[in-house]
Order: structure tokens, then C-alpha cells, then sequence
């Protein structure tokens, strides 16, 4: 199964969609790229602290008995968390790339740098 691949349904919309000159998509490559390595990071961030929290909280409680408003993560909590995360994108990760990068929208590499650039400032 091609990530990539149009489907039947979604080729009359990508038809209609701006194609951009070859040069300039090559050249966003590059550019690409470098957006990705920092949004994954910044947004991978985001991620574990959003999936970790509960948990550590829950651990707080059962673990000292008492609740207060901030609580120290064990390391062991992040690992799984980690963990957790990247068998959660390396089994249905696939999908959700399928879903929103090629059913939402035609993805391109200017297309994409404008994406990555934008979600690191909001």
C-alpha cells in the first residue's frame, strides 16, 4: 500500500487543485524538511506532556495520597509514555497520515512547508 497514492475519489479534487513548477517544489524540499525536524520536535513535546499528564497525576495520588498542583514525572512515566506513542503511530499511524495528508488536502512540498511553518507559531 502506496502512503501516497490517490485514491478514485479524491482525483477529481486534486485535479483541480494549483500545481506548482517542479524547480520550486525541489527546492521546498529542503526547506521542508528542516520545518519538520522542529515542528516533530515542539509537537512530539506537546503530545507526551498531553498523554502523560493524566497518567502522572494518577500516579501522584496512589502513590503520596495527597493531590497538589504539580507533580514530579518519573522517568520510568515518560518512557512509557514514549513508548506508548510510537506503537500508537506505528499501527494507525499510517491512517491518520492517509486521512489528512492525502484525502484533506493534495499535499505538496511548498504546501507542506507553509503547514509545518504555520502550526510552529500557533
Amino acid at each position: 500500500m502506496d502512503i501516497g497514492a490517490l485514491k478514485e475519489e479524491d482525483a477529481a479534487m486534486h485535479a483541480k487543485a494549483f500545481q506548482a513548477y517542479s524547480k520550486t517544489e525541489e527546492m521546498f524540499k529542503v526547506l521542508q524538511l528542516t520545518t519538520c525536524c522542529f515542528f516533530s520536535i515542539s509537537h512530539g513535546a506537546n503530545d507526551m506532556a498531553n498523554a502523560v499528564a493524566p497518567f502522572a497525576t494518577v500516579w501522584m495520588v496512589y502513590s503520596t495520597g495527597t493531590v497538589a498542583s504539580k507533580a514530579d514525572v518519573p522517568i520510568w512515566l515518560l518512557v512509557y509514555g514514549g513508548l506508548a506513542l510510537d506503537i500508537g503511530l506505528l499501527t494507525m499511524g499510517y491512517y491518520i497520515m492517509d486521512a489528512l495528508g492525502n484525502r484533506l488536502t493534495l499535499q505538496s512540498p511548498s504546501r507542506g512547508f507553509c503547514i509545518e511553518l504555520g502550526a510552529m507559531f500557533t
